[in-house]
């Protein structure tokens, strides 16, 4: 991204935040969110991995992972605030570990944790986990071959091939 010193960091960094989460812009956090995207880009951090990995994240998430990143250091979405506004109780040492794996799963899977925000509220941490590998179960048996009339499999280039019985 070509700096401009005359613009804003708003200005600057508005395509990142179209492109990452939209919603950041109207956020009473934008403009700080934007001064950190300065620091870590002057400070050599790999912007476009951070947008990569921060595509659909709500403006939370978005905000405390920036917060903590360092450059030159691996990106780990930090999933706390998402995981406090569902339960806070997700965050206990015995099922924060979990939690944090099961959405940043969910997430790179494509879905967005932000629209099972409501659903999920309230839920017990068991009953949150159970609902968040239901989804990335269901998102795995949409994308992968299913098997033809079960005497065959669909390998990756489309083909059927068939198991004959004798």
């Amino acid at each position: 991204m070509r700096r401009r010193l005359e613009q804003r960091p708003t200005d600057r960094w508005y395509r990142w935040a179209t492109a990452t989460n939209p919603s950041i812009l109207t956020d009473a956090q934008w403009s700080s969110i934007a001064d950190r995207l300065d620091h870590l880009h002057q400070a050599g951090s790999d912007i476009g991995e951070l947008r990569r990995r921060l595509t659909g994240t709500p403006v939370s998430v978005l905000a405390a992972t920036l917060a903590q990143h360092q450059p030159g250091a691996a990106i780990h979405v930090d999933w706390r605030p998402w995981a406090h506004t569902v339960q806070p109780s997700l965050l206990k040492p015995e099922t924060w570990p979990q939690a944090q794996a099961d959405l940043t799963r969910l997430q790179a899977s494509g879905i967005n944790p932000e629209a099972l925000t409501t659903t999920l509220a309230g839920r017990t941490p068991g009953e949150i986990a159970t609902a968040i590998r239901n989804v990335l179960r269901n998102q795995q048996l949409q994308t992968q071959p299913q098997s033809v009339g079960g005497h065959g499999k669909m390998p990756s280039d489309g083909h059927v091939v068939a198991r004959w019985r004798s």
